[in-house]
């Protein structure tokens, strides 16, 4: 790197500096946010991405920020009732038959 200025390589190394303090890999502790991402909706009720696109009339209310799609807890959580009663439902009606 001849001819680079010294601060160059200080901010570069500060730049890597924070990227390290959240390892890659690590787990964030997502139970405390206030918003969850479709990939992580997803990984918590088991489903496909693809899915969460290709229906989107069966998914929780969500929103952009920026270039990101994010989902309340609130609406994930009245989503999740919505799922649990709807199946409530439909296995009484099963044991009618």
């Amino acid at each position: 790197m001849a001819g680079k200025p010294a601060t160059h390589n200080k901010h570069r190394h500060a730049a890597a500096a924070v990227v390290k303090q959240q390892p890659a890999g690590e787990a964030v502790e997502t139970s405390t946010l206030d918003c969850l991402s479709v990939d992580e909706f997803c990984r918590r009720n088991s489903l496909s991405t693809q899915y969460f696109y290709k229906a989107p009339e069966e998914m929780p209310p969500s929103f952009r920020l920026g270039a990101r799609r994010l989902i309340t807890r609130e609406a994930a959580e009245r989503w999740r009732l919505a799922r649990d009663a709807e199946a409530a439902t439909h296995g009484k009606q099963r044991e009618r038959v």
